[in-house]
């Protein structure tokens, strides 16, 4: 019985793994703008989980805007000058990495 699950969940994993796909394209002026910049401390831990699925030793990651456009999202009414590094409410006055 519990072979017959595995069997079935490995065939699964298979058939999951082989209709995987994806794709590269050339690099943009766009992409160099974004590039160009300092990788943001979530970047770094991307570029660090790319390069361990990649086997890449070279690999690059900057998160731009995706040109959605969402009119129902709108600015909080609940900001506050307060909200910044060494202000009020900042979690973690001893870092610097706002927000913490």
């Amino acid at each position: 019985m519990r072979l017959g699950a595995v069997l079935v969940l490995l065939a699964l994993a298979g058939v999951l793994a082989g209709s995987a796909a994806a794709y590269a394209r050339p690099v943009t002026a766009a992409d160099r703008a974004l590039l160009a910049r300092p990788a943001t401390p979530e970047e770094k831990i991307a570029e660090r989980v790319a390069e361990r699925l990649t086997g890449h030793a070279n690999v690059s990651v900057r998160c731009g805007d995706m040109g959605i456009s969402d009119p129902n999202i709108e600015t909080p009414t609940y900001w506050s000058a307060q909200c910044k590094d060494g202000g009020k409410y900042d979690l973690r006055p001893a870092s610097h990495a706002w927000p913490s």
